[in-house]
């Protein structure tokens, strides 16, 4: 059962995007302009600190309040960084550093030696490149996950002369994913996260992020197939008629729910000691329905599904970008499959069935 204010949540969220996110906005922000009125209201809305302490401002929920914004953000295909800042202010208020107004840039240290951290008695300082920064060029705030000596750090940067955007640039659904350079910026405030937080936090929070609003941009595409295939009439008949397409529609359906109850366990799981291998399996899951979901959603809609015009690729694209960020399946997989090597054989199946520990 849903919590009141879980409930309260997810209808404030669709009223705002049902009457607010249309082709036109959706159009603009391909365009490359940034949706001012809309974040600002969103903003207004309290959704970017669901995850936030009410002590600092926040809604003081938990990631089972935060789904239905997620959801939204996916099903109504809205192209602002809401997701990132929900996480971005999540991280800085449990690493008790301060949240700021504004929208904030994920990054996680991918470890290639792109992006280094140093202490400099006191001070973590930053260089390198960040590469495909989601909304970096929008971001007012930069949250960023790596390691410092061997230890867990999580730290706010605010853009700066030693802070700047390298290259701009998109992904698939023209989201910004731009290369952020930073030239031994000093970080406003880190803190050590070892004990508070999952290793590569941004990463882990980021790929449950991004499979909720996978799931949510599935149920949308979704959705809209069926009702295509009660309009569309061909050989005298509606094709939802045909076989072959209720077929096509109940995998998407089992796909898109797998990774809604796949997000939904992973939510549920997050106050416990160790969420991360449910998160994976989420994003698996998530990154199969947008395979699955997006190939049957154009076979449904024919060719006419494949143009511009239509507004299907609105969903599709932004399944088919999301399921590579914060790692793919296959990445998360390899983790899963590690893992279960590590244990041997004679653990799998406890491991397989075991909870999280609270």
């Amino acid at each position: 059962m849903m919590s009141s204010a879980r409930d309260m949540i997810a209808e404030s969220v669709k009223r705002i995007f049902e009457e607010r996110v249309d082709t036109k906005l959706q159009r603009d922000a391909e365009e490359g302009h940034w949706q001012a009125s809309l974040w600002k209201l969103v903003e207004e809305s309290g959704f970017t600190r669901v995850l936030t302490p009410e002590k600092l401002g926040g809604t003081g929920g938990g990631w089972t309040d935060a789904y239905p914004v997620m959801h939204a953000v996916g099903y109504w295909r809205v192209p602002l960084p809401i997701v990132e800042t929900m996480i971005g202010n999540d991280l800085l208020a449990r690493a008790g550093l301060d949240v700021n107004d504004g929208a904030v840039g994920l990054i996680q240290q991918d470890g290639q030696g792109s992006l280094n951290l140093a202490l400099e008695g006191k001070q973590l300082r930053v260089s390198g490149l960040a590469k495909s920064v989601p909304w970096g060029r929008n971001a007012q705030t930069f949250v960023l996950s790596g390691q410092v000596d061997g230890r867990q750090v999580i730290a706010r940067l605010n853009p700066g002369k030693q802070i700047a955007v390298h290259r701009e640039g998109h992904n698939m659904a023209k989201e910004h994913r731009d290369h952020i350079r930073f030239d031994g910026c000093a970080a406003e405030e880190f803190a050590y996260a070892d004990e508070l937080l999952t290793e590569e936090a941004v990463k882990t929070h980021g790929a449950l992020g991004r499979a909720i609003a996978i799931s949510g941009a599935a149920e949308s595409a979704l959705a809209q197939s069926v009702r295509y295939s009660t309009e569309r009439v061909q050989f005298g008949r509606a094709i939802a008629r045909f076989q072959a397409i209720q077929h096509m529609l109940a995998v998407f359906a089992c796909e898109t729910t797998s990774a809604v109850v796949a997000s939904e366990a992973a939510c549920d799981s997050m106050h416990k000691k160790n969420p991360r291998n449910q998160i994976a399996v989420a994003k698996i899951k998530a990154g199969q329905a947008a395979g699955v979901g997006a190939r049957i959603a154009h076979q449904v809609h024919g060719a006419f599904g494949m143009t511009y015009e239509h507004t299907l690729h609105f969903a599709t694209r932004r399944m088919w970008a999301w399921r590579s960020e914060y790692g793919s399946e296959s990445t998360w997989a390899e983790e899963i499959g590690a893992q279960a090597i590590r244990r041997g054989g004679e653990n799998f199946w406890a491991d397989v069935t075991a909870r999280s520990a609270a």
